[in-house]
């Protein structure tokens, strides 16, 4: 008896065994599950629309994000109900997580509502109106007492980050430092480094590193002003005395 090879059915990858019965579907295929025995059938076929997960291509088990699986029909998604929820994948009338810049909702009882809400002012993430998380270049707004308020405010200027407290800098821009008070504690503020100086991270009066053709000056005990000079003649570097060259400038020799 001759045996042929036939082509296996439609939007089947692999039937090896036997054409009529399908072992793998195409990529972002599955099979149909029958719905009088609840068992896998040989039938491929694409999921449900917005579908990111299943078992089955008639049985939808993760919804993708933004959609929900419909009241009366669990292999349906369907867009999350609120327009500003992220996130609704039980239900899509019910509201798991807001996108950026909007937070749930309390009810005057104070029980919580699956509804997103604008957040305050430069605010990421809210609870009823109450910010958790500020966006970048803003910290939160605190009273007499220390206490958050639930507000944002941007940070002091030339200040990267201020997320703890928005009048308070806790991280400077590059060329700026933290402005100490004259018992050395910091003021909350930034302030450019001093002239020719590249990084003065701890103190915006002290350099710790001089700009190319620049060194430090150091006193008669050898310890660093934190004062930039310029190199020697003829010198590139000099960045940890400024009186003593560590690399010439090409066609120059120390």
């Amino acid at each position: 008896m001759k045996i042929q090879c036939a082509p296996c059915g439609k939007n089947c990858k692999y039937c090896n065994l036997n054409y009529l019965v399908c072992s793998t579907c195409e990529d972002d295929y599955g099979f149909v599950k029958n719905e009088t025995n609840g068992e896998k059938g040989s039938d491929c076929s694409l999921p449900p629309e917005n579908c990111d997960y299943w078992d089955y291509a008639n049985e939808c088990r993760r919804c993708t994000e933004g959609y929900g699986f419909s009241n009366d029909h669990k292999d349906k998604c369907i867009k999350c109900k609120d327009p500003n929820c992220k996130k609704c994948s039980n239900e899509y009338t019910e509201c798991e997580e807001c996108i950026s810049g909007y937070g749930f909702v309390e009810d005057q009882a104070g029980e919580y509502i699956a509804k997103c809400q604008k957040c305050p002012d430069n605010c990421n993430e809210c609870f009823d109106n109450y910010c958790t998380e500020c966006k970048y270049g803003y910290g939160f707004v605190r009273d007499k007492d220390g206490r958050k308020t639930g507000k944002c405010e941007r940070c002091p200027d030339n200040c990267i980050d201020c997320s703890y407290n928005s009048a308070y800098c806790d991280n400077c821009y590059r060329g700026y430092s933290f402005v100490r008070d004259k018992d050395g504690k910091r003021t909350g503020k930034c302030e450019a480094c001093a002239k020719n100086c590249e990084d003065c991270s701890y103190d915006s009066k002290i350099c710790i590193k001089c700009k190319y053709g620049y060194g430090l000056v150091v006193d008669k005990n050898g310890s660093s002003t934190g004062v930039c000079d310029k190199c020697p003649d003829n010198c590139d570097y000099c960045y940890d005395n400024n009186k003593e060259c560590s690399v010439c400038e090409i066609t120059y020799g120390l």
